[in-house]
């Protein structure tokens, strides 16, 4: 197909292309269609008579199993090396433990500006990076990641973002996933040998939303808080949701993170 006049080309014949990664995941076929549809709409713009069947392909693919959460057990253990200030990832371990309890995405963390970050008020400010109900929301910084969020805030002074690399420079999330991140999971004894990539970046954010669950967060609260638009939730709801409200719910967790590490000064 390479080769052949885009405008030869059949519903029946990408449906064939789409079809034939079927076993792949559902998120590979999106992008398939969306390249289709991208390739259409370049077509249109250079004037060629070429139709754009991307809304009409079928998606089969298997969808993404649901993600893993931390145990109790593991939050404990990631907790207590985040703070000794020893060993080759207790900083990456902190930033864990940041992902974990703000539900952040974590390209939204890495995305975060110390200028997006108000101590005072004890929140994060952040532009989202997925949905439109992830954008331009505030998320409550929770008592046990505060001295952790104020260390990377001080960490590297010249650095604009709270997330940074060793030498003081822009974190790039994928680097940092594989050459921190797994390697933590490992040292950890979290992620085996044989199953490296067990635990993922992402499992913090569903690893927070158990733990709200848990600790009896309101529903509304937290899709605020995390940027899932709930469609049982009104508008009106969301838009009227304070940031005093909202850590009151963060507080629920604070106390189950204790009860989980035994440090009940955390709740102070």
């Amino acid at each position: 197909m390479a080769n052949r006049p885009a405008s030869s080309i059949t519903l029946e014949e990408y449906q064939f292309v789409m079809d034939s990664i079927a076993e792949k995941s559902y998120s590979k076929q999106q992008k398939l269609r969306q390249l289709i549809s991208q390739l259409a709409q370049y077509a249109e713009i250079c004037r060629l008579n070429v139709v754009n069947y991307a809304p009409f392909l079928i998606l089969d693919g298997y969808r993404s199993k649901s993600r893993l959460i931390f145990s109790d057990e593991e939050i404990k253990r990631l907790f207590f090396y985040s703070q000794t200030a020893q060993g080759p990832y207790w900083e990456d371990a902190q930033i864990v433990m940041v992902l974990m309890l703000t539900g952040l995405r974590p390209e939204e963390l890495f995305n975060v500006k110390k200028s997006d970050v108000d101590m005072t008020a004890r929140c994060i400010h952040t532009a989202g990076s997925k949905t439109e109900a992830g954008r331009n929301r505030t998320v409550p910084i929770a008592q046990p990641i505060k001295q952790m969020v104020l260390y990377m805030m001080l960490r590297h002074p010249q650095s604009p973002y709270l997330i940074t690399s060793p030498t003081g420079c822009r974190c790039n999330l994928s680097n940092w996933r594989k050459r921190r991140f797994f390697p933590l999971m490992w040292e950890m004894g979290i992620n085996p040998p044989d199953d490296p990539h067990r635990m993922v970046p992402y499992c913090c954010r569903h690893t927070y939303a158990s733990l709200a669950k848990r600790a009896g967060v309101d529903t509304g609260v937290l899709c605020k808080m995390i940027g899932h638009a709930d469609p049982k939730i009104t508008e009106d709801y969301y838009i009227h949701e304070t940031l005093e409200e909202m850590q009151r719910e963060v507080d629920k967790v604070t106390r189950l993170t204790a009860s989980i590490t035994g440090v009940q000064s955390l709740t102070a």
